[in-house]
């Protein structure tokens, strides 16, 4: 658009934040959403997996059940992928 760039203010009384600040918040927001999903997801294929296939990658039932059981928000111990 014309006339708007990274710096130009958001229109309201009293604000400070610029498009750039909020393109960017946006952005982490929807990665950390995606995140979430993709952890809520991974934690019900994590507990319908069968004692066979624990053991194959060293999992207790036990261990299972308790990552299984966390909430979708609670990714703060989790390993980064590369």
């Amino acid at each position: 658009m014309p006339g708007r760039t990274s710096s130009t203010r958001l229109p309201g009384a009293g604000s400070d934040m610029t498009f750039a600040a909020v393109r960017s918040w946006s952005g982490y927001l929807a990665v950390v959403f995606l995140t979430c999903l993709d952890v809520a997801r991974e934690r019900r294929q994590l507990a319908r997996l069968d004692d066979r296939a624990l053991k194959d990658f060293g999992v207790s039932r036990a261990d299972a059940e308790r990552e299984s059981a966390r909430g979708f928000w609670d990714v703060s111990r989790r390993p980064h992928r590369r």
